[in-house]
Formats: structure tokens, sequence, C-alpha cells
């Protein structure tokens, strides 16, 4: 999988990742591949099973792409850093095995 189809998301869109929040931002990713359930532990105090992100939050903290924030918490609602989500994306990158100066 590459990130090439992403000269086709308009400017608007892919300005506005960086301001999105942290759970909207590791389900897409993990949509991108296919959304494989985690039967893990939750690590989260502040993600329920009834979240929509539940298990993207999982997958992404079993592969590290994220850590929390400390004292067990995920932080869903944070908005994101421009740094929080070049960090997310490269991690995404390596847990795909993908080439990061291919992007």
């Amino acid at each position: 999988m590459t990130l090439s189809y992403r000269k086709s998301i308009s400017r608007t869109v892919a300005e506005s990742w960086w301001r999105d929040r942290r759970a909207e931002i590791i389900t897409f990713l993990w949509r991108a591949v296919g959304s494989p359930k985690k039967n893990n532990a939750n690590p989260f105090t502040d993600v329920n099973k009834t979240d929509y992100y539940y298990d993207a939050a999982l997958w992404a903290y079993e592969n590290g792409i994220v850590e929390g924030i400390g004292d067990n918490k995920f932080a869903p609602d944070k908005k994101l850093s421009r740094q929080e989500l070049v960090t997310m994306l490269k991690k995404y990158c390596e847990v795909m095995d993908m080439d990061i100066n291919d992007v």
C-alpha cells in the first residue's frame, strides 16, 4: 500500500488533518489497513468498548503508533498538533513497511 492517492485529496482536507482529533486520525489509519479487530487488554481508561474508535485505539497502541498521553489516557478528543500528526504518520509508515521517502 502506498499513500500515492494523497494527491487526489483536496488541499482543504489535507490541510485540516492536523487539526483533527486523535480518535479520528487513528480510525482513518486503522480503516486503511482493513479494520483489524483486537482482543488485547485496553490500556486506556478513557477508551470504552462502545466507542467507535475502540478497536482503532487498541490497534494503534499495539503497533506503536500511539502511546497515550500518560496516566493510562488516550485523550481521543484532543486536537493533534502538526508534530503529533507527523509522528503518527511516520510510525504508521514503519508499521506498514513503507519507505517514508516514497510518501
